[in-house]
C-alpha cells in the first residue's frame, strides 16, 4: 500500500488548487495509487492499481440533515459527488442489508435529486444463482465551469461485493447515520480478467 507522506500531499494539492485532485489525494492514503506530476498546473494518476470500492463520508451537519462525500471506483472509473439526507433513510436502508442477500432480492437506497443539482444511488442484487453480488453506483453532479454556468457529470458502475464486505459497510453505515459522522466502505472484489 503506498501512503505518500504530508509533503507529498502539500506540494500536489498546491499544484493542483481546486481540482478534484484534493479528494483524489485523501483516496490514496488508503488506496494503491500512483502520482505522475506532468507540469505545474496537471497531474496524471495511474488507475490501475485501484481496487473496486464505495466510499461514503459524513462531512457536514445540522440538526436534522448532513452531507454525505460518495465516492466509488469500479477499478477502472471513478466518481464522487456531494448529497443531503436525514438519517432515517440511511438507518433504514442499513437495516435491510442484515441478512442480505437471503431475504431480498434487490435493495435500492436513493438521496438527492437526479438531472437538477445531485444525486446519488446504490442497488444491490444478486448476478447469479451462485448468490455472487453486485452493487450499481450511480453518482452526478451539476458544477459551474468556465464555459457554462452548469455542467452535468454522471458515472454508473458495478462493483462486485462480497457479503463479509456488505456485513462490514452495514454496520459502517448504521454508525455514520447514528452519529452523522464517520466513513462507511464497501470494498469489492477485482473481477478483470487480464487479456
Amino acid at each position: 500500500m503506498l501512503i505518500p507522506n504530508p509533503e507529498y500531499f502539500e506540494t500536489l494539492t498546491f499544484l493542483v488548487k481546486n481540482c478534484l485532485i484534493t479528494e483524489i489525494l485523501s483516496f490514496a492514503q488508503y488506496r494503491n495509487a500512483t502520482f505522475y506530476c506532468i507540469n505545474s498546473k496537471q497531474l496524471f494518476m495511474d488507475v490501475n492499481n485501484f481496487n473496486p470500492f464505495l466510499r461514503l463520508q459524513a462531512v457536514r451537519k445540522d440538526e436534522h440533515l448532513f452531507e454525505l462525500k460518495v465516492t466509488a471506483s469500479n477499478g477502472r472509473y471513478f466518481g464522487t459527488t456531494d448529497v443531503y439526507d436525514t438519517p432515517e433513510p440511511i438507518l433504514k436502508f442499513a437495516e435491510t442489508l442484515i441478512g442480505f442477500p437471503q431475504d431480498n432480492s434487490d435493495l435500492l437506497y436513493e438521496t438527492g435529486f437526479k438531472n437538477e443539482y445531485s444525486s446519488f444511488s446504490m442497488h444491490f442484487y444478486r448476478i447469479d444463482k451462485a448468490g455472487h453480488i453486485a452493487v450499481e453506483v450511480n453518482l452526478e453532479d451539476n458544477i459551474k465551469t468556465a464555459f457554462k454556468y452548469e455542467q452535468k457529470n454522471k458515472i454508473r458502475i458495478e462493483i462486485i461485493v462480497e457479503q463479509k464486505a456488505i456485513q462490514k459497510f452495514q454496520k459502517d453505515l448504521s454508525r455514520l447515520a447514528s452519529k452523522k459522522e464517520g466513513i462507511a466502505i464497501l470494498n469489492g472484489k477485482d473481477d478483470a480478467i487480464a487479456n
